[in-house]
């Protein structure tokens, strides 16, 4: 029994490639892939601090400096000044919305809030206008 044990495990792994590789495609936007998502001729981007159409004094720049670092972390895209970034996303607050989570039931002070930020955004190729 323990000799067939690698044969079994061989046509095992075998049988799992077989099942799973044609449910991969090429086009990572099709279907489940090991391509990256993100768009290779991309290299760099700016991002300018949004514009506030609310009245939350500097949520634009927490959530500007928020992005940034996202991109920084999450993708393959380096920051760079609008003028030679290869794209650009620029974004305008339109509204805010706190919503207490929790309070302290002797002082009935808001403990944790939840807010909503809503955004309107463009992502600008800047290669070709």
């Amino acid at each position: 029994m323990i000799g067939c044990f690698p044969t079994l495990l061989a046509a095992l792994v075998l049988m799992l490639t077989a099942t799973l590789l044609p449910g991969c495609a090429s086009n990572p936007n099709q279907g489940y892939s090991f391509d990256t998502t993100f768009d290779e001729s991309i290299k760099t981007i700016a991002i300018p601090i949004f514009r506030n159409e609310t009245t939350s004094r500097g949520i634009e720049v927490q959530l500007t400096e928020a992005i940034m670092k996202q991109v920084q972390q999450r993708t393959p895209w380096r920051l760079a000044p609008p003028d030679r970034a290869d794209s650009t996303l620029v974004g305008v607050v339109t509204s805010t919305e706190l919503r207490a989570l929790s309070d302290d039931p002797q002082t009935g002070l808001v403990q944790e809030q939840a807010v909503r930020i809503t955004i309107r955004f463009e992502w600008r190729d800047n290669r070709s206008g």
